[in-house]
């Protein structure tokens, strides 16, 4: 099943904790397998003139939601706090 994490970042201005731990964020969705999760897309949301990263948005797929928030919970952005809100909801695609 798909799912997609979407994350707020917690302030107007993360992008100096962002670019922090953003090699330990990369490494930590290298080993999504190790979770149960395959990502199919990821990366952030930015403002309209694309200078500040705003969020991140991720797509992937797992047998369960849990497996998800576990792999999202161990991510280094979700630890040191880069992300003020994060929901994780199934996706039913239907295009593209």
């Amino acid at each position: 099943m798909l799912f997609v994490i979407y994350a707020k970042d917690q302030a107007e201005d993360t992008n100096a904790l962002r670019n922090e731990h953003y090699a330990a964020h990369k490494e930590h969705l290298e080993k999504c397998g190790d979770y149960g999760v395959e990502i199919v897309t990821a990366g952030p949301l930015v403002s309209d003139d694309a200078r500040r990263a705003l969020g991140s948005l991720i797509i992937c797929q797992a047998e369960a939601r849990q497996d998800v928030i576990t792999f999202n919970r161990e991510d280094p952005f979700y630890k040191v706090g880069v992300w003020q809100n994060v929901d994780v909801t199934a996706f039913d695609k239907r295009r593209g």
